[in-house]
C-alpha cells in the first residue's frame, strides 16, 4: 500500500505528519504503508509525472491513496494537476484511492477566491469519479454538494498529529483557554471578535482568567487581540508555531479549547488535539458536525452565536464536574475514533474488496 503526497506544506505539513502516523498504526496491523512524494515543485508537473510513471510501474493492481489537499497539487491552489496525476494512476492499473483533507472550497467572497474555491470542488468531484474508493473525512450526509449517486464514497475521521498527553484536571481559580491555529484576520475578522467577546464575558465572571494562543496564525493575530482585550484583566500569552510535544504539553495544562475557526468536525485537526488529550472544548456546531463529535467531551453552540459562545465558556470553566465529563468523554472518542489505530482499522476495512 503507498500513499502518494504532493509538495510539502512549510513550515508545517499536516498531511505529511498524518500518513508518516497512519504508516506507523499499519505497521502495528501488519500492512506495510509507503509513502511517496510527487516531486513537481522541484522538477516541473510534466518531468514529475514522467518521473511518477517510472516509479509507479510495480504498483499495479495495488492500493495507492493519492492525498488531496488543493496547495499540495498547486502554487495557487488551483488543483488541476491533481487529475492528471489520478488519470496516469489509472493507466498503471492501481487500485486507486483518493483521501480528501479538504471537502470544501477556498473560504472568502472576493472573485478570485470564488474562483478559487469553484475549481477545486469540480476538482474534489472529477477525483471521486476516477477513484475506486473515495474517502472523506466528514461524514457525507454532512456535505450536501458531494455526489449522491456514488457508492464508492467513505468516511473515516481525520486523527491527531500531537501526541496525546492526558489533560492535568485542574479545579479551582485561575483558569486558561486556549486557542488552537488562527486564520487570517483579513480573511475572516469574525473569529478574532468571537474570542475576543467571550472572553470578555468570561473575564467578568473569573478572576485571573488566561488565553494562550498557538500554532499557525496566533502570532498574527496577536496585536489585535491585544486590543480587543486591552480593558479587561484577560493575560494574553502568544506562543506561535510549536513542536507536537510542546503543543501537546501546552493543551494538558489549558481548562478548555476554544475553537471558533469555522464548526467543529471531524476534519479538524486542531479541535482532534485537544480531543486526543482530554481537553474540553467550547466551539461552533455546523453544516460539517456530524457523528461523532456530538458525543465527544464538547460543548457545541449554533455557529456565529457569541453570547451563546462566551455562556458556553463561563459554563465550563465553572463547573468542575462538566469539565471532568467532558475530558472524559474525550479520552473515550479519541480510543474508539481518532486514535490512529482505530483510523488504520477503518481504512484496512475500507479498502478490503
Amino acid at each position: 500500500m503507498t500513499a502518494l503526497l504532493g509538495t510539502r506544506q512549510l513550515p508545517a505539513d499536516g498531511v505529511a505528519d498524518y500518513c508518516d502516523a497512519l504508516s506507523q498504526a499499519m505497521k502495528r496491523q501488519g500492512e506495510s504503508f509507503n509513502l511517496v512524494q510527487v516531486p513537481w515543485q522541484e522538477m516541473g508537473k510534466v518531468r514529475s509525472l514522467l518521473w511518477l510513471w517510472q516509479k509507479s510501474q510495480p504498483w499495479k493492481n495495488q492500493w495507492v491513496i493519492a492525498q488531496y489537499t488543493a496547495s499540495a497539487w498547486s502554487k495557487r491552489a488551483l488543483p488541476v494537476f491533481f487529475l492528471f496525476v489520478l488519470l496516469l494512476l489509472r493507466l498503471r492499473g492501481v487500485r486507486l484511492a483518493v483521501m480528501f483533507h479538504e471537502v470544501q472550497g477556498y473560504p472568502g467572497e472576493k472573485l478570485t477566491y470564488k474562483i478559487r474555491r469553484n475549481v477545486q470542488l469540480a476538482v474534489i468531484q472529477a477525483a471521486i469519479r476516477l477513484a475506486d474508493r473515495a474517502i472523506v473525512n466528514v461524514s457525507r450526509d454532512r456535505v450536501p454538494w458531494l455526489p449522491t449517486d456514488r457508492d464508492n464514497l467513505e468516511f473515516i475521521p481525520v486523527g491527531s498529529n500531537i501526541p496525546p498527553q492526558p489533560h492535568r484536571f485542574q479545579p479551582g481559580e485561575g483558569k486558561t483557554v486556549a486557542v488552537f491555529g488562527l486564520t487570517s484576520y483579513e480573511i475572516t475578522p469574525d473569529e478574532i471578535n468571537a474570542i475576543a467577546y467571550a472572553l470578555q464575558q468570561a473575564s467578568q465572571k473569573l478572576p485571573n482568567l488566561r488565553l494562550v494562543t498557538l500554532g499557525r496564525g496566533s502570532k498574527d493575530a496577536e496585536p489585535y487581540l491585544q486590543q480587543a482585550l486591552q480593558n479587561t484583566s484577560v493575560e494574553l500569552v502568544t506562543l506561535g508555531l510549536l513542536s507536537p510535544e510542546e503543543i501537546a504539553a501546552t493543551l494538558a495544562i489549558s481548562d478548555v479549547l476554544l475553537y471558533v475557526r469555522g464548526e467543529i468536525s471531524t476534519r479538524r485537526t486542531t479541535a482532534i488535539a485537544a480531543i486526543a488529550c482530554g481537553l474540553p472544548i467550547v466551539g461552533y456546531s455546523g453544516v460539517e458536525t456530524g457523528s461523532p463529535i456530538p458525543d465527544t467531551g464538547v460543548v457545541l453552540v449554533p455557529e456565529g452565536d457569541k453570547p451563546q459562545l462566551a455562556d458556553a465558556l463561563i459554563r465550563v470553566l465553572t463547573d468542575d464536574a462538566l469539565r471532568l465529563e467532558l475530558h472524559q468523554r474525550n479520552l473515550q472518542a479519541y480510543e474508539e475514533h481518532f486514535s490512529y489505530d482505530a483510523i488504520a482499522k477503518r481504512f484496512l476495512q475500507v479498502l478490503t474488496p
